[in-house]
């Protein structure tokens, strides 16, 4: 990829609608699976009930289903309600750093079954986003963010390696959505979804 890439939300809603249903839903699938394993620390942080990241990650497993054509209406919408239920809010007695991480990474679970559900272009995208607004979470700790937000400020935090990263792997996703099958794309993000959230502190 040559030069700097920057969050297009625009430019990923367009390629997203060139997509099938199938490959719509496997894109936003990829998008959660990259931000699973911040979900785990928040669960780890938190303490969060077994039973809980269990319908979390069984949600998610919907999701992939889904992509694949494997879809129960009934069972997905099932599954979206137990992710919303658990996305945390900032008005939680146990908010914690890592809760940023799981609001954006339970969204996007709940976004890519819907993606499947509504056929939607946009919950696609929204689950998108949802991997560059953790990236963003982290840039904006990291930098005096007290100061007035500005288009120099947004442009030095769109800079930061983990939101490069963040534009990366959903352009990535957007590609192999694309290429390659549900449960292929399901595997290689299991892989490196570890080496992303690396990048997370």
């Amino acid at each position: 990829m040559v030069g700097v890439p920057k969050y297009d939300e625009a430019a990923i809603a367009l390629a997203a609608q060139r997509l099938t249903r199938g490959e719509r839903t496997a894109f936003a699938a990829a998008c959660a699976e990259r931000l699973w394993p911040l979900v785990e620390r928040y669960a780890a942080t938190i303490a969060l009930p077994s039973d809980s990241l269990r319908g979390l990650r069984e949600a998610l497993e919907a999701a992939w289903a889904a992509a694949g054509g494997h879809a129960d209406r009934l069972a997905l919408e099932t599954a979206k309600a137990v992710a919303e239920e658990l996305i945390p809010s900032e008005d939680d007695d146990n908010w914690v750093f890592e809760s940023g991480y799981a609001q954006n990474g339970i969204a996007a679970i709940a976004y890519a079954i819907d993606t499947r559900l509504r056929d939607g272009v946009q919950e696609a995208v929204w689950a998108g986003r949802q991997v560059y607004e953790a990236a963003d979470y982290v840039a904006q700790q990291r930098l005096d963010t007290e100061l007035l937000y500005t288009p120099e400020l947004e442009e030095e935090l769109s800079n930061t390696p983990v939101a490069q990263a963040a534009v990366r792997s959903i352009l990535e996703d957007l590609a192999m959505a694309n290429t390659e099958e549900a449960q292929v794309i399901r595997q290689r993000i299991i892989s490196s979804s570890h080496g992303f959230a690396s990048l997370f502190p």
